[in-house]
């Protein structure tokens, strides 16, 4: 299980490839998420309020999304209300992908990262109408761990991972090239 830095997190500076605000001046959708989770609000709460629908791993997604905006973001707490960020396999895989694909997704645009899972789901390539419900709910569940990753890499934030529900002994540091 990863174990992520305790109480707020933020980026050291801003993702190089984060959005910019909204021209008309109104506050983005993921801007309204962060603000209502950075009062108190639990990500189900927030996705109830919302509405145009929105689904628990939207929210969960803008609240990542803010952390690569550089906002501070209590990360144990987006863990424990939301989905948990990978395990040190499902991390591990996603490095490897990452690697073999060459892709940096702390320095690629967004849409670039998304690739990595058909690395080892081949469902991904297939299109949606084809694929079965159980393929469906792999990729979507391999997206909310690949959205916990790709933001945790571009705010150079390391996780560290328990061993048999022990604390890891020292923190895992990201090698230089990966590092922003």
């Amino acid at each position: 299980e990863a174990v992520l830095p305790p109480g707020v997190s933020t980026a050291a500076r801003p993702w190089a490839h984060a959005s910019a605000p909204n021209k008309n001046g109104k506050p983005q959708a993921w801007e309204v998420s962060y603000q209502r989770f950075a009062q108190g609000g639990h990500p189900q709460a927030i996705a109830m309020q919302n509405e145009k629908g929105v689904q628990l791993d939207t929210i969960g997604s803008h609240i990542l999304k803010a952390l690569e905006q550089g906002m501070p973001v209590d990360l144990p707490r987006l863990s424990e209300t939301w989905k948990k960020p990978p395990s040190r396999a499902e991390w591990a895989l996603l490095e490897e992908a990452e690697m073999a694909l060459g892709i940096d997704v702390a320095a690629h645009e967004p849409k670039a990262a998304s690739g990595m899972l058909a690395y080892f789901l081949p469902a991904h390539e297939k299109p949606f109408a084809e694929r079965t419900d159980a393929e469906n709910e792999t990729i979507r569940e391999w997206r909310v761990r690949l959205n916990w990753y790709s933001a945790l890499r571009r705010a150079n934030i390391a996780p560290q991972f328990t061993e048999d529900g022990a604390k890891a002994k020292r923190q895992r540091v990201l090698p230089a090239s990966m590092a922003r």
